[in-house]
């Protein structure tokens, strides 16, 4: 779920003449929502979809949304939902982003309301080789300092 084999392949050259194919992914954020501002009893929603969506080199990445806009903002910016100093604004409502390299990309919601309560995301770009599972990365700035049990996230 969340995930859609793309149409690109890629050989990746091994140890004595061996090859393998890889198929890049697309990943919608949130699987079959829209990114959207997470209500008050599902704040890490992000969070939780990072920390279980392995995405690598060559994957892309997929928001789709109809109001407002999309920051990749620094490190610092994603900690005080900080809308001042943007790498990449995105206001379109539908974007696709190329992971191209190892690298960790901090995402915002360009309504700073919407980053303190939720609306962000951190993206680790792993390498194509298989590594072990990467913990959870911290939510955005002003979320309580302990999720919810996992049982009362998806209540609706």
């Amino acid at each position: 779920r969340g995930a859609t084999i793309m149409a690109a392949c890629f050989m990746l050259p091994l140890a004595r003449g061996v090859a393998v194919v890889v198929a890049s992914k697309q990943f919608k954020i949130r699987g079959d929502e829209r990114w959207h501002l997470p209500n008050a009893k599902n704040t890490y929603m992000y969070v939780l979809w990072a920390g279980r969506t392995s995405l690598q080199v060559e994957d892309s990445i997929y928001f789709d949304y109809s109001n407002g806009s999309t920051l990749l903002v620094d490190k610092r910016g994603y900690y005080h939902c900080n809308t001042t100093n943007v790498t990449t604004a995105f206001h379109d409502g539908k974007i696709v982003f190329n992971l191209d390299k190892l690298n960790l990309l901090y995402f915002i919601s360009g309504e700073p309301r919407h980053c303190k309560n939720g609306q962000c995301l951190i993206i680790h770009v792993r390498s194509l080789a298989p590594s072990h599972h990467q913990p959870s990365p911290p939510p955005c700035r002003r979320l309580p300092s302990s999720p919810p049990s996992q049982s009362s996230l998806y209540r609706a």
